[in-house]
């Protein structure tokens, strides 16, 4: 038997085809819906759907994974390279590879699971498609690479597995340009970490989900995002911020973004099943556009808070702002405090902290031991800094410039030098 050019042959289920010889010329296509795919050899309960004494697959063909209810092996018979693989199957099923595949065309997945395993799926040369429609791609070791770089708007991109992992940003190489979705999880050993690509952006329309992300061996710091730039750009709705993984639970072992940027419309909120994490990022925290809100969570940000066009929404939440280098100086740019207030605001550390407009707290304010608070110096264009609840001084410096600073809550305020 054999599926010619322009033909396609579609096997449904388990169902096995039998005799002496099977081939699928150039140009022809496979369907298949057996649990155990195609093998080259095999015969019997685990042969897969073709157990011919002959099997030939051309190269130049087009392999579908179709079974919307049962998971499936790829089968080691998938020739490689290979024209093109295809993942049709239902949301919550998944086709494997059993073997390495080059792809000399095209990767594609509609629907279900492709999980690589512990083998690879890359282009056999650079410039080859990799189409997401929606989806998972399941990657336990490298991301594939020999792909144009990808802007996704649909499926599922999914880090799993045991040991260390970075994950690809704009500029990096394979690069990704933008995930619809990006999960991080799996069952980590001792000693591995996640490293984010230093170079671009990992920019992010949907969901991030590190909740089933567990690490073995004792708390420590197990993301390595320095130079990064993470950037939420989901538009409407809500989009979640995550920084906790499974466990350990420990503030050793959370995220801490580098770079933050807050873009698209909508609200991007933080969200955490541990009620006390305190989100940090370490660098630059933007916001560009749409509604950052704390939901309730404190934040720490040890670099600048950019507002070039978005609102905070503080809720009774606290900021602390860190400048942890002595005479280096971290700044606040709120953009309009009536619609960008902060709720409780620490000043931290032996660097200084200067907002350059006006500032509204809505809550308290309070100086950590060395901390410094320089407001602006001009008299020409003064800041102004508004504080509705109690000002406490536990050890730290304040300047105030030609900065005016307004009492303006409605009840009692304490005052603390």
């Amino acid at each position: 038997m054999s599926v010619e050019s322009g033909g396609i042959l579609r096997f449904e289920t388990d169902d096995a085809i039998g005799g002496n010889i099977f081939r699928v010329e150039d140009n022809g296509g496979l369907e298949i819906g057996g649990q155990y795919g195609i093998t080259s050899l095999v015969s019997g309960p685990t042969g897969g759907n073709v157990q011919t004494t002959t099997r030939t697959f051309s190269q130049n063909a087009v392999y579908k994974y179709i079974s919307t209810t049962l998971n499936q092996e790829s089968g080691d018979a998938i020739p490689s390279p290979v024209r093109s693989i295809v993942c049709d199957k239902a949301f919550g099923r998944t086709v494997t590879l059993s073997k390495n595949v080059s792809i000399n065309d095209s990767l594609i997945i509609n629907v279900g699971t492709l999980d690589i395993g512990s083998f690879s799926v890359n282009g056999n040369s650079s410039g080859r498609t990799f189409t997401m429609r929606g989806g998972e791609l399941v990657v336990r070791s490298t991301y594939p690479t020999n792909y144009l770089t990808n802007t996704f708007t649909s499926g599922t991109i999914t880090f799993d597995g045991t040991g260390n992992v970075t994950i690809p940003s704009s500029g990096s190489d394979p690069a990704v340009a933008q995930y619809n979705s990006l999960t991080i999880r799996g069952n980590r050993a001792a000693g591995t970490n996640i490293t984010f690509q230093n170079s671009g952006d990992i920019n992010i329309i949907e969901d991030f989900d590190i909740s089933a992300l567990n690490f073995a061996g004792v708390a420590t710091q197990k993301f390595f995002t320095d130079g990064s730039n993470v950037v939420f750009k989901k538009n409407g709705g809500v989009q979640n911020i995550q920084c906790s993984p499974a466990s350990p639970v420990s503030v050793l072992v959370n995220l801490a973004y580098y770079n933050l940027k807050i873009a698209g419309t909508g609200i991007k909120q933080l969200n955490s099943s541990v009620a006390s994490t305190t989100f940090n990022v370490t660098n630059l925290l933007t916001l560009e556009s749409s509604t950052f809100a704390s939901n309730y969570f404190d934040m720490k940000v040890s670099g600048n808070w950019l507002n070039t066009g978005g609102i905070f929404d503080p809720s009774l939440a606290t900021v602390d702002f860190n400048s942890p280098v002595l005479s280096f100086t971290n700044t606040i740019t709120s953009r309009n405090q009536a619609e960008n207030p902060f709720h409780h605001l620490i000043v931290s550390g032996p660097g200084n902290v200067q907002p350059l407009d006006d500032i509204r707290i809505e809550g308290d304010l309070s100086f950590l031991s060395s901390s410094n608070l320089t407001m602006s110096s001009s008299t020409v264009t003064p800041t102004t800094m508004t504080l509705l609840g109690n000002w406490t001084n536990q050890g730290g410096t304040f300047s105030a410039g030609g900065s005016l600073v307004n009492f303006a809550g409605t009840v009692t305020q304490n005052m603390s030098r």
